[in-house]
Formats: structure tokens, C-alpha cells, sequence
């Protein structure tokens, strides 16, 4: 790869095999041949992206920050020198690194950007010391080899599944020192010190009773999770907390707590006071008690398989079941006012579903990419549907009386047809 002599704008010096802006001194495409010149003051976004063959590259010290998805896809990727110059390690900068086993961030880094060592599966351990204060949302997504975790004392701020579908990892801790985290009696796991509350867990974590409050998402895609014990301090747990725990088996609520139980051995946490099932697992048993399925409560729980919903509910809460892919069987029953957006979202396994004459509402993409056949509705007053409550191609059947009425309706143009209940 080489620039003609005379280019005005682009230039690679040093027969370096890449492509140089001249006036910013920024490589801007480089290939797996590329010896990045000692001048370069930065890598443009994407430079390398998916130059799979890319093997090892050294980082001059002349570069002041890693660049936008700028080795993103560069699954050949083993060794990657960083120095002490780099301040910021920017957005996807090594996503889906697959081969890169080890990476060490110099003092020098004070920021991790979103997504920026995501699906770097051959990672093992990471040690996060040094100047770093913040690391962005996703940051180490998917790392599936990652057994160990250190947080440094200087990090202030940790973003939302930082560590998410890292199922191997069993090892948290936070350096001595940290004002904003702590990793309180050898819990494995993210504590925001002043509010009590647990931001990021994994399979190991043991809930310290000191804990009053757990994070939205903070097991999220933990698949290896088994069993869950919500401690009678926790007051306050966020939405969405076991999404994509699809091996969690046992869930339960100390006795004592005033906010939760869990009971009649549900195995699903329910906040006692609405009688609101907030999260659930394969093997929860909805108690006859239960009015409300709250929002995520069973999101990405790929292992359940079938689900029945007692008369007491009457609202189905957003993304109930989202991404409940392996979810063939559901009964929705009468009572049953609301289903809310996203609720079965992409349950593909879903064919057949019946929704009571008691619903007044269906939710934004509420069934959106399940693979329906046959949807029964037996409301025969047309209840408010939102746009794109049933995406696939469905037949919808209907009380007869209202066929014409249904067919009115706009957000149910793309169903193959609306025909009366026999």
C-alpha cells in the first residue's frame, strides 16, 4: 500500500505501508504489513477493521488515543503493545479482538470507551489500575474467557453491562482505596459505595447484607448463574436484573424482607406491596397472587419453554418475555387488561397465542418478529393496538360481529388476513 509522490493531502512515509493524512498526521487505513510510523499522532476510526491476518502491531508513542473501532474485527489480533502515551482507548477499539489473550493499559489511560474490548473472547484476566476513571457501557461484553476482574482505585465511573455474557468470570474485585466502588467482604462483585447498591455481580457473587439496592441489568447474560438468594436488606432491585440468566433455576427472598418475597416457593422475586412479579427464571410457577408481570421480568430467558399466567394477572408489563426464544406455549388469561410493548418480542417460537375479550390494549411491537400463524382475539371491542403489535404475516380471527371493525384498524394492514372466530 503506497501513496504517489506529490499527493498533496495523503502521503506513506516511511514505506510504511499505510495511508497518512499529512496535515493531521493521521493513518487512516493500514493493512496487516503496516509499521506504524513514530510521528503518527493518531489512528483514524476503523483504520484496521477486520484486517483479520493482522497478527501484532506496536504503537508508536508519538499516539495520543486509540481511535474509533480502529482494530475492530482483527480476530488475528495476539499482541498489541500500548504506550504510555495513548489517554483513551476509544469506542469498539478492539472489538471482536477473538485472538488478543492479554492486554496491558498503561497509567497514562484515564478513559474506556463503549464496546471496546467486546467479544475479545481469549481474554483471561484484566487488571484496570493506573489513571483509568472511567469505563463505558459494554466495554468488555461477551469476554467469554475472563476469570478475573480488578477495578482501580481511580475509576469513578462504570457503565451499564460492562462485564455482560462474561459467563466464566467468578473473580471481582476493586482496589482498596476506590471512593465511588468497593468490593465489600470478598463479594465478587461492583458495590457503589455511598447508595449500597450492587451495579455488576457474576456467577460467584455473594450478596453482602449490607446491600440495599441492585442495579437495572447488574447479572445481565450471566447464562452460568444458578441460584439466587435476595438478602432481607435489598429494598430496591432494578429492571431487568437476570435478563439472559437463561441457567437460573432457584430464585428466593430472605425472610424478613419488607419490600420482596418469593412466595409459595415461586422461585421469582415479587415485590409484596403491588403483588408484582419483578424477575423470573425457567422455572418459576407464577403464584395465583401475582396481578402484575413486571417490565424484563423474564427478558432473554431463552430456556423457558412454556409459561402459564393465573387469572389474578391483569396487566402484562413491556418485555415481559422479550426474547423468550425457546417460549412455544403462553396462556394469556381473562382478566388480562394490558399487554405492554415488547412483551413477547421476538419469541420465535411462539405460533399460536389467544388473547382474552378482557385486553383494552396491546403495546408497541408487543409480538413483534414472533413467528405467528394463528392469533385469536376474543375482544369483540376492538382494543387500542399499537404499531407493529404483530409484525410476521399472522391470521388474525376475531368475533365475527367485529371483523369489519378490525380490519379498519391501521397497525393491522401487514397480517395476511382478519377472519371470524368459528
Amino acid at each position: 500500500m503506497s501513496v504517489e509522490e506529490g499527493n498533496a493531502v495523503y502521503d506513506s512515509r516511511d514505506n510504511c505501508n499505510a495511508i497518512i493524512e499529512t496535515a493531521t498526521n493521521t493513518l487512516i487505513v493500514g493493512c496487516k504489513t503496516t509499521v506504524i510510523p513514530n510521528g503518527v499522532t493518531g489512528i483514524g476510526p476503523y483504520a484496521f477493521s477486520c484486517c483479520r491476518s493482522l497478527t501484532s502491531v506496536t504503537i508508536p508513542s508519538s499516539i495520543k488515543s486509540i481511535g474509533e473501532g480502529v482494530f475492530a474485527g482483527c480476530s488475528g489480533l495476539k499482541l498489541v503493545t500500548i504506550p504510555g502515551s495513548v489517554k483513551k482507548i476509544e469506542a469498539r477499539a478492539f472489538s471482536g479482538c477473538s485472538g488478543l489473550s492479554s492486554v496491558t493499559i498503561p497509567d497514562s489511560v484515564t478513559a474506556i470507551g463503549n464496546s471496546a474490548f467486546t467479544n475479545c473472547t481469549s481474554l483471561t484476566s484484566l487488571t484496570i489500575l493506573g489513571c483509568v476513571t472511567s469505563i463505558g457501557d459494554g466495554a468488555f461484553h461477551s469476554c467469554r474467557g475472563l476469570t478475573s476482574v480488578t477495578i482501580g482505585k481511580n475509576v469513578t465511573s462504570v457503565g451499564n453491562w460492562v462485564f455482560a455474557d462474561c459467563n466464566n468470570l467468578t473473580f471481582i474485585s476493586v482496589e482498596a482505596g476506590n471512593k465511588v466502588y468497593d468490593s465489600r467482604d470478598n463479594c465478587n462483585a461492583i458495590i457503589e459505595t455511598a447508595t449500597n447498591t450492587l451495579v455488576f455481580g457474576c456467577k460467584t457473587t455473594i450478596f453482602p447484607g449490607s446491600v440495599t439496592s441492585i442495579g437495572d441489568q447488574a447479572f445481565y447474560y450471566c447464562s452460568d448463574l444458578k441460584s439466587v438468594t435476595i438478602p432481607s436488606s435489598v429494598k430496591s432491585i432494578g429492571r431487568g436484573v437476570f435478563t439472559g440468566c437463561y441457567g437460573l433455576t432457584s430464585i428466593s427472598v430472605e425472610e424478613g424482607n419488607t419490600v420482596y418475597d418469593s412466595r409459595d416457593n415461586c422461585n421469582a422475586i415479587i415485590e409484596t406491596a403491588t403483588n408484582t412479579l419483578v424477575a423470573g427464571c425457567k422455572k418459576t410457577t407464577i403464584p395465583n397472587s401475582v396481578t402484575s408481570i413486571g417490565v424484563s421480568a423474564f427478558s432473554h430467558c431463552l430456556s423457558l419453554k412454556s409459561i402459564t399466567i393465573p387469572s389474578s394477572v391483569t396487566k402484562i408489563g413491556a418485555g415481559a418475555f422479550s426474547k423468550c426464544t425457546g417460549l412455544a406455549s403462553v396462556t394469556i388469561p381473562d382478566g388480562v387488561t394490558e399487554i405492554g410493548a415488547t412483551a413477547f418480542y421476538e419469541c420465535y417460537n411462539l405460533k399460536t397465542v389467544k388473547i382474552p375479550d378482557s385486553v383494552t390494549s396491546i403495546g408497541w411491537c408487543a409480538f413483534y418478529y414472533c413467528r405467528l400463524r394463528d392469533v385469536y382475539c376474543y375482544a369483540a371491542d376492538v382494543p387500542t393496538i399499537e404499531e407493529d403489535a404483530f409484525y410476521h404475516p399472522a391470521t388474525l380471527y376475531v368475533p365475527a360481529r367485529s371483523v369489519d371493525a378490525y380490519r379498519e384498524i391501521e397497525n393491522l394492514r401487514n397480517l395476511r388476513a382478519i377472519r371470524p372466530i368459528k
